[in-house]
């Protein structure tokens, strides 16, 4: 009866034990839930001390990458300086957001929109921006080296300045945008639309421009617009008889090897806005 009675209490005090690590457990991710809903709220706060604070700590616990972070709205936040790298989110809401010098190196955003964004000076190498709404967005002096922006929308954005070489920019759609002066160096177009596009003084040396589409509005790396007689490989082939150089020590296709003379500013090129 002893042994019978000691053995109830031992079964008694292991369920008695199992019911409270349970009620830990139950209460710590109610606890982290509330944690991790409280620093996404702060990532989208318009005070940048505080988002990105909140960008260290949901790095600290993991939840930066961990796909907690998929479809936020993190619409007109200020993120300007944070640090983004490799973060997952996609098919977050970034539009009109503040994201100025960020850094977002090999982060996860297809799907996403960035209407309006602000991402001037950010560094965006191995960006995956797929499918992306990049419409108006600010991307100037930027580096989006190998980044991934198949059949993303960038119609009206400003990329000019930046560097693009090795990017997927296949299917994308970059109608009005400013591209001046940007490093498109082995960038796949394939199938891009760059109707009505600037491209003055950008490199587009090993440029994949198979099936992309251009307008008679579409001012090219030479100051000229485009024609159906265009040989765009004259922009792309350093094999080509032709092949453009520019004379202008600002453009990233410069060179000063006997090229023809370029002008440093053309009255067909926008003027860039301030800021």
């Amino acid at each position: 009866m002893v042994k019978l009675s000691q053995r109830r209490l031992l079964i008694t005090l292991l369920l008695a034990a199992i019911i409270v690590l349970v009620l830990l457990f139950l209460i710590q991710a109610r606890q982290s839930d509330e944690l991790r809903r409280g620093l996404i709220e702060q990532l989208g706060s318009d005070d940048n001390d505080r988002a990105q604070m909140a960008a260290e700590d949901l790095a600290y616990y993991g939840w930066l990458a961990d796909g907690s972070l998929e479809g936020i709205d993190l619409s007109q936040a200020n993120l300007g300086a944070a640090n983004l790298i490799g973060a997952a989110l996609p098919r977050v809401n970034l539009q009109n957001a503040y994201m100025g010098s960020a850094s977002l190196d090999q982060a996860h955003l297809p799907e996403a929109n960035l209407t309006g964004a602000n991402l001037y000076l950010a560094t965006l190498s191995g960006i995956n921006l797929s499918e992306a709404d990049l419409s108006g967005a600010d991307v100037r002096i930027t580096n989006l080296a190998n980044a991934n922006l198949s059949h993303a929308i960038l119609t009206g954005a400003r990329i000019n300045g930046s560097n693009l070489q090795g990017a997927n920019l296949q299917g994308a759609v970059l109608r009005n945008v400013w591209l001046m002066d940007s490093c498109l160096q082995s960038a796949d177009l394939c199938g891009a639309d760059l109707r009505d596009a600037y491209l003055t003084g950008a490199n587009l040396e090993g440029a994949n421009l198979d099936g992309a589409q251009f307008s008679a509005y579409t001012l090219l790396p030479s100051y000229t617009y485009w024609t159906p007689d265009t040989d765009m490989a004259m922009f792309t082939n350093p094999a080509h008889p032709q092949f453009w150089r520019s004379a202008d020590e600002r453009s990233p296709a410069y060179s000063q090897q006997d090229t023809p003379e370029s002008p440093a500013a053309s009255p067909l090129q926008p003027t860039p806005t301030a800021g």
